[in-house]
């Protein structure tokens, strides 16, 4: 019997952040909205079901307009089930949050966003990810 094989390739058309920060996400939103003039707010959270019985829970801010999307997500779970490491990116483990960018049209201007972030006190890294290809868990921030 001949069996047919679907390929589907993601557009990952957004631009990540990653932040190491002791604040606590509601605080740590909240001095982002000011500091980018966004406006955050909590949102349901993420609940990402794996293929093999796998889930993951995240905390989730989002400030959505007509052509932009800003994410706050944590990157650690705040409930999971079956997972090794409860991270929605594994290789950024280290990092506390993901801020998850997209945009139409034009790309933002990422480093001019780092470079706001670190402005921010209870920040203590702040590292734009340019080569997002490379990690291998890149598939969880298609949303």
């Amino acid at each position: 019997m001949k069996t047919t094989k679907l390929v589907v390739e993601y557009d990952y058309d957004f631009e990540i952040v990653s932040i190491i920060s002791s604040l606590k996400p509601y605080y740590l939103a909240l001095q982002i909205n000011k500091q980018l003039g966004t406006k955050l707010h909590y949102e349901d959270d993420i609940t990402l079901n794996f293929v093999r019985n796998g889930k993951l829970t995240l905390l989730n801010f989002i400030h959505k307009t007509e052509y932009q999307c800003y994410r706050l997500i944590k990157n650690k779970a705040v409930e999971y089930e079956n997972i090794d490491k409860p991270y929605l990116i594994p290789e950024l483990k280290e990092y506390d949050f993901i801020l998850h960018i997209h945009t139409e049209g034009s790309k933002p201007d990422c480093e001019s966003i780092v470079q706001a972030l670190k402005q921010i006190q209870g920040i203590e890294l702040v590292r734009y990810i340019q080569n997002k290809e490379q990690l291998k868990s890149k598939d969880n921030l298609i949303f």
